[in-house]
């Protein structure tokens, strides 16, 4: 075990809140959600979602309509489970496509709206 991944186990077994230590072994995708999915109230529903999973990252809609997520998490099941949340959308989408893609963690703090 190198001194890096050391100096983590030592600090994530303190009683500190986590947040303020960074987390390499965090996870972190991207999700394109296509189809009628802009004017929906698609991007609140995403935020609701994050925050019932404390996932951070954000949303925002995209120029050609479809709308983008970046999400992180601390393991791939809870991932997983956000994006199986997200994907049927509001009740007035229309999701044609979802297309998912493993991006590098940035350690947001919070879920977001652009």
């Amino acid at each position: 075990m190198d001194l890096l991944h050391a100096f983590i186990l030592i600090f994530a077994s303190l009683s500190f809140n986590r947040a303020l230590f960074f987390n390499p072994y965090m996870k972190a995708i991207k999700i394109i959600i296509k189809g009628k999915v802009q004017g929906v109230g698609f991007r609140q529903f995403v935020k609701e979602k994050a925050e019932h999973l404390k996932v951070h990252g954000y949303v925002k809609n995209l120029e050609n309509g479809d709308v983008e997520v970046v999400a992180e998490a601390d393991n791939e099941d809870i991932l997983s489970a956000f994006v199986e949340m997200i994907r049927p959308g509001p009740p007035k989408a229309e999701v044609a496509e979802v297309v998912t893609d493993a991006v590098e963690h940035k350690g947001y703090k919070e879920f977001g709206t652009e």
